[in-house]
């Protein structure tokens, strides 16, 4: 192999492999940077592996695109959820002491039939929206159901927002199925917001 070709070889751009490494494939003060599923979120990470004699140390990157303040809220969005079974699917996990600010619905496929949807959580199935049943909502139309007033697409009543103080999911509970569709949730969550304090 000429020189060059060493050179472009330690430019080429492979990108960075899945699944935490065994302890095999881990040589001593070698570094190796792998993308995880957090098990509890479903979300990818980024953590860099090193041997150190018989212990294996990890330290996680942090995306620096993101917004690093823990007072900004973001949005979170859920995997397809089919409305044609009935029954409750865990949708999107929620950290202790997480403020969920506002949940939205996206149609994904659509809709068909007559069909009943509950969005809420363990310990109270309906916390958010309460039989939501619009008329054949268009493909990728985002709707806002859980809010507290009685105009189109709303559910009167139900809670907009609710502070966990223990980690917990929403869920999507199908209480009447359709002959067809898929959706998806999106949720605000606000993690320790600024306390101010007036004397």
């Amino acid at each position: 192999m000429e020189r060059q070709d060493r050179i472009d070889l330690h430019k080429t751009k492979r990108g960075i492999a899945s699944g935490a490494p065994g302890r095999d494939e881990l040589i001593e003060g070698v570094p190796i940077i792998r993308t995880v599923s957090d098990e509890a979120t479903g979300q990818q990470k980024t953590i860099e592996y090193i041997k150190d004699g018989n212990n294996i140390l990890s330290s996680e990157y942090r995306n620096t695109t993101t917004p690093s303040s823990s007072y900004s809220a973001q949005w979170h969005i859920g995997q397809d959820v089919s409305i044609a079974d009935t029954g409750t699917t865990k949708s999107i996990f929620v950290r202790d002491g997480s403020y969920v600010m506002d949940i939205k619905i996206l149609i994904t496929t659509t809709f068909g039939g007559s069909y009943s949807i509950n969005i809420g959580d363990d310990g109270d199935v309906d916390r958010f929206v309460s039989g939501w049943d619009e008329t054949t909502p268009a493909v990728n139309t985002i709707i806002s159901p859980g809010t507290t007033s009685t105009a189109p697409d709303a559910e009167g009543g139900i809670a907009t927002g609710y502070l966990y103080t223990s980690a917990n999911t929403i869920d999507v509970n199908v209480g009447t199925a359709g002959s067809s569709g898929a959706m998806r949730i999106l949720a605000l969550i606000l993690k320790s917001p600024i306390i101010s304090n007036w004397s």
